[in-house]
């Protein structure tokens, strides 16, 4: 640390800034900006460096003994114009919109990142931070937080484009609607399983939940396309198309939802090495599924019946057999 006397440093000519160039120039060089000096025999270039030989530049009296030289050709030791002691200071000062900034990085080991953020946020809430300081979480939190953000407005979309297409495919608003009432289920299903093994929500876990909105949404077409058509081309009841197609697509949902579930169960088990990363996606199928499954067979033909009768739809013809569903045939046919 120099501490430059100021009245010296003026008896003999020398000003601070002469004195910090002449000290950073007899240590540091000119490392910042090299002159070039450019063989004219190979064409190579080489960054040529002015400094102090290693020798002088090694201790703190080395320091001391650095000559200054005024205007007039004197020279003066750095010694008896400042006071030079050891004094600790950082190395780099880092800036962020010129602000300082200190950076203190680690690695999660063994623990969730969700898991250390939530401390880290708690444990700072509480901390007695001075004035004018504060605290960020950033790298890997701030990158996983974003992350969700996006995945969040994915399932939204996601759910947005399944309706749309639906809607199309039906050619009505009101089926598409009933077919999605699965979908908070599936949601309620990777909680559900997630709580119960013990898994951490990550981004993987997210690309799970946009796939189990899918195929949730898959099982409900079966249904809702198979009672529609049961009223428009069998003359069907609304009740008892409703049962029919309960009847009728209760193997092939519970076979496709089986099939899936079933096949993603290796995944996730976890036992090979590196499957950590494709864990929580397969759980969130799996847990999504299984419980979008049960509700898809109970909640979309209630659903569907009850819409059906507030808002009722011309499906079919008349002359139909309300108990025991079957359309009765025209008279003299």
């Amino acid at each position: 640390d120099v501490r430059v006397d100021r009245v010296k440093a003026a008896l003999v000519g020398l000003s601070v800034q002469q004195i910090a160039s002449t000290v950073l120039w007899s240590f540091v060089g000119n490392e910042n900006n090299p002159s070039i000096y450019t063989d004219p025999v190979s064409g190579n270039e080489y960054n040529i460096v002015v400094q102090l030989d290693r020798p002088y530049r090694h201790s703190l009296e080395d320091l001391k003994n650095v000559f200054l030289t005024n205007a007039s050709g004197q020279q003066i030791l750095l010694r008896d114009i400042a006071r030079i002691r050891e004094s600790s200071g950082p190395n780099e000062i880092d800036r962020k919109r010129m602000t300082r900034l200190i950076t203190m990085s680690a690695n999660p080991v063994g623990r969730p990142l969700g898991a250390i953020a939530r401390d880290l946020r708690q444990y700072v809430a509480h901390a007695d931070i001075p004035p004018g300081f504060s605290v960020v979480l950033a790298g890997q939190i701030a990158q996983q937080k974003g992350a969700f953000l996006s995945l969040a407005l994915a399932v939204l979309s996601a759910i947005l484009l399944v309706y749309m297409v639906l809607a199309t495919q039906f050619r009505s608003l009101l089926d598409p609607l009933v077919i999605m009432f699965s979908v908070p289920m599936s949601f309620i299903g990777v909680i559900w399983l997630f709580f119960l093994t013990g898994t951490a929500f990550s981004t993987i876990a997210f690309m799970g939940v946009i796939m189990t909105v899918g195929i949730s949404a898959s099982n409900g077409v079966l249904l809702v396309d198979y009672s529609n058509r049961l009223q428009r081309e069998g003359g069907l009841s609304l009740e008892a198309a409703v049962v029919r197609a309960g009847r009728t697509r209760l193997r092939p949902v519970v076979m496709t939802s089986l099939a899936t579930i079933f096949g993603l169960i290796p995944m996730a088990l976890g036992f090979d090495v590196g499957s950590s990363n494709s864990l929580p996606l397969a759980r969130a199928v799996i847990g999504g599924l299984t419980l979008a499954t049960l509700f898809t067979l109970v909640l979309v033909p209630t659903a569907y019946l009850s819409l059906h009768r507030r808002f009722p739809v011309k499906t079919g013809p008349s002359g139909v057999d309300w108990e025991s569903g079957e359309a009765s045939k025209p008279s003299g046919v």
